[in-house]
């Protein structure tokens, strides 16, 4: 069984169709495939059953919805497999204190959003979310602006009111693509945003 286990893993994380359909196969039967490989996604996805054709569709939808999920961390499942098409990821309303590094490897993110966790600061793989164009980070405990953010060359839309800020540092605006910066409810003060730039940051 340990062999068959191991072929199961190596499977399932090269996350294209026709393995995760040979994984299946192989795996039925085995309680322990679905409830040590698979079981990540259990609490995420309702408790709806993980059907070999529902999984296959999870990994090629664009959108994935893991709002309200009660989660603390990311399930490691979801950084076994390849999600070449996600395109707009919300992890909103849980009780995330930090990212993994791995949230870099989904390259192709254009949307992520955190809003109501407990975050603090942002990973340094952060900067390999190139197309990333609009991040939410509203209702955490930022107290400072994350460096990771200055990386991202396509970011347009930035949320972070009702968080900790007390600081706004001169570098956002030499971030060129950002049009668009709400920071209500922070300790920002009004001065502290050049005139010229208070038509696109929200306070």
């Amino acid at each position: 069984m340990r062999t068959e286990i191991a072929q199961i893993r190596e499977l399932v994380k090269t996350g294209t169709k026709e393995n995760i359909l040979i994984a299946f196969e192989l795996g039925r039967g085995l309680g322990y495939f679905m409830s040590k490989i698979l079981a990540d996604f259990v609490p995420l996805l309702g408790r709806r059953p993980l059907t070999r054709d529902y999984l296959i569709a999870l990994f090629q939808q664009t959108e994935l919805d893991l709002s309200n999920s009660g989660l603390s961390e990311l399930p490691p499942i979801l950084f076994e497999v390849e999600l070449p098409k996600m395109r707009h990821l919300n992890l909103s309303n849980n009780h995330l204190q930090a990212l993994p590094s791995k949230l870099g490897e989904l390259s192709q993110l254009e949307t992520l959003n955190l809003n109501h966790n407990k975050l603090t600061d942002l990973p340094s793989a952060f900067a390999n979310l190139e197309d990333l164009f609009e991040l939410k980070l509203t209702n955490n405990q930022f107290n400072r602006f994350p460096s990771a953010l200055y990386s991202l060359k396509k970011l347009g839309r930035l949320h972070m009111a009702s968080n900790s800020l007390n600081f706004f540092p001169s570098k956002v605006l030499e971030m060129g693509t950002l049009g668009f910066l709400d920071l209500r409810y922070n300790g920002i003060a009004k001065y502290q945003i050049p005139v010229r730039d208070r038509w696109w940051i929200k306070l």
